[in-house]
């Protein structure tokens, strides 16, 4: 049996020609390694692929699992160590 795992990717950011806020989907990437430094990697490895700087990401958003955004060793403090600025903003999953 094989499993195939995948991280789904959302950008917001301020559309001068819209003038407002906008929300759109930015790629699906397939995870190989589904630890933190694994997911980080791969998150700021397509970003840098699609052309946009890693260095302008404000805020990361997730749904509260612990590799995502943990107090220790997560994608948010992986990315927090390189981006002093970065938030998270954490949504719980309910049933």
């Amino acid at each position: 049996m094989s499993v195939n795992q995948y991280l789904c990717l959302s950008v917001r950011y301020f559309s001068e020609v819209k003038a407002k806020v906008v929300t759109t989907f930015l790629g699906i990437v397939e995870v190989k390694d589904a630890n933190a430094v694994g997911l980080a990697n791969t998150l700021t490895d397509y970003i840098r692929k699609t052309g946009l700087k890693v260095e302008n990401l404000l805020a990361l958003a997730t749904y509260g699992a612990s590799v995502l955004c943990g107090s220790k060793n997560s994608v948010f403090t992986i990315l927090k160590a390189a981006l002093p600025k970065l938030k998270a903003k954490i949504r719980k999953l309910t049933s």
